[in-house]
């Protein structure tokens, strides 16, 4: 994030990076950092477009880079220089004052009070067992980390392969499947998604997983048959594995869940928020901005502030402080996708509502877009997008259980030989 407060993304062109406001979920905002050997240095590559920042021209541009190529190669500093080579195996000491301190600039998994792992801004994986007083470098590299113990950890590569380690992270095994986020629950069952918004899960260590109904950004998992579910803010869970999903009152942005009824949120204006009864009410635990939060017990859990700094949290004990939501009337849903590829694209948009089985087709041509309303009690909503005479197959296909207050945008880029599609920002 730039000193204004916007983000670099690449959402709006394929060669050079805009600066400005970023979607929930966009993978167009964000980089990955991958360490150049025997340096200090970086190369700064997007984790949607799959392209490097370089200055070869002159200008800050994305694209494939040569070897050797300066241009392409970045040194990162915060308050000091961020070490992208390997650590000793015990990390200086992080000690954890009244706010707290360290850095964690990408992600954390604390299934238990003591133990903490987490993924740094270069991608290398790290664990505490002292409630993040010391660090012990795993030498691994992860995107995603989702922790059962100190020796069981889930995790997702920068390839979208699925891993899982059982021995505290020394070593790894990859399963079947590719995934951009998992919510592990112990040893042999996980739940995750992909980057179709598509939930799967396996029962037996990732050798077989499963495709569960409905459709998310992310998904928090509480055991085999219990999970909840996060998409464009609006929030559901289920307790029959999937097969079907309630809606829960509110609209958060990032959601940790530890029963079917009890979960912590962080709100669109970045406060910390508890529910113990399913998002009847919610009870205010912290105002501020935060950036991600975890529980690992109840009552009791970790969230990451503005700062970029550990916090403690305790919440859920104070039901007469709960702040009570009455959702307002659902708004109709919104499709919308973009065509900026060079071949035409066919739309084929299914729903059922009261009238039953709605069936939509329409072509757009390069440069043309096409929108869809769709009424708010509309259900099993799909939309597939396939381009015309192209060798290599475009496949978008996306699913929502419901149209209420859907707003949703997508743009399919590429050529006959090369197609692509993803979201983008609905203006």
């Amino acid at each position: 994030m730039w000193a204004s407060g916007a983000y670099l993304h690449a959402e709006t062109d394929a060669k050079f990076p805009a600066v400005g406001a970023a979607g929930p979920g966009w993978l167009s905002a964000m980089w990955v950092m991958e360490p150049i050997a025997g340096t200090n240095l970086v190369r700064i590559k997007n984790k949607w477009r799959s392209l490097y920042l370089h200055t070869e021209t002159g200008a800050l541009e994305m694209g494939a880079v040569q070897p050797g190529w300066l241009s392409a190669q970045w040194q990162i500093y915060r308050s000091s220089s961020i070490s992208t080579t390997s650590s000793p195996n015990t990390t200086a000491p992080e000690i954890l004052g009244a706010m707290g301190s360290g850095t964690f600039p990408d992600q954390i998994s604390a299934p238990l009070k003591q133990i903490i792992w987490r993924i740094n801004i270069a991608g290398y994986l790290s664990k505490s067992m002292d409630a993040g007083k010391t660090w012990n470098d795993l030498n691994k590299k992860l995107a995603y980390v989702s922790a059962i113990n100190n020796t069981t950890a889930w995790g997702i590569n920068f390839e979208g392969k699925i891993e899982l380690s059982l021995d505290g992270g020394i070593t790894w095994r990859t399963t079947s499947g590719l995934l951009k986020q998992i919510s592990g629950v112990d040893d042999k069952i996980a739940w995750g998604v992909n980057d179709k918004m598509e939930i799967y899960r396996t029962l037996d260590a990732g050798f077989t997983w499963s495709k569960v109904s409905g459709v998310a950004q992310s998904i928090s998992a509480v055991n085999g048959t219990t999970a909840w579910a996060l998409n464009s803010g609006n929030m559901w869970r289920t307790n029959n594995a999937g097969s079907t999903w309630s809606q829960v009152p509110g609209k958060m942005k990032s959601i940790s869940a530890k029963s079917f009824d009890l979960g912590i949120g962080i709100d669109d204006q970045g406060n910390l928020k508890s529910t113990v009864n399913a998002g009847k009410s919610w009870v205010s635990v912290a105002n501020g901005y935060f950036l991600s939060a975890v529980a690992y017990a109840d009552n009791a859990g970790y969230a990451i502030d503005n700062n970029l700094k550990l916090i403690p949290i305790t919440f859920g004990l104070i039901e007469k402080d709960a702040i009570v939501l009455t959702p307002a009337a659902p708004k109709n849903g919104s499709l919308m996708v973009f065509n900026e590829a060079g071949y035409v694209a066919t739309i084929a948009l299914t729903y059922t509502d009261a009238a039953g089985n709605v069936l939509k087709n329409d072509q757009i041509a390069l440069g043309s877009s096409k929108q869809y309303d769709i009424p708010s009690s509309a259900k099993n909503i799909v939309l597939k997008v396939e381009g015309v005479s192209c060798i290599d197959p475009l496949g978008m296909e996306v699913k929502f259980a419901s149209a209420a207050d859907l707003k949703q945008c997508y743009k399919v880029w590429g050529t006959i030989f090369s197609t692509e599609w993803g979201s983008m920002n609905c203006f």
